[in-house]
């Protein structure tokens, strides 16, 4: 599942947003339990969102999704719910 919300994490970099991306990323985090990956994939995904929204934002939301528990992750990925 993880994987996928990386994934997701790259397409909300073009669609909402760097700082979404971020957050998707961060929730990816919470959902494998430990910090990224070596893909490169997801390592250009991270670069191009800290660019985008700036180091302080990026970490804020990237943190803001890695504490979160698999639930509140879950949320995040259908908020409509």
């Amino acid at each position: 599942l993880a994987g996928a919300v990386e994934g997701l994490a790259g397409a909300a970099l073009l669609t909402d947003g760097a700082e979404r991306a971020a957050l998707l990323l961060g929730v990816a985090v919470a959902l494998r339990g430990t910090a990224l990956t070596g893909d490169p994939d997801v390592a250009r995904v991270a670069a191009a969102a800290r660019d985008l929204a700036g180091a302080q934002a990026f970490a804020q939301a990237y943190a803001r999704g890695a504490a979160m528990t698999p639930d509140q992750a879950l949320a995040t990925l259908h908020p409509d719910r």
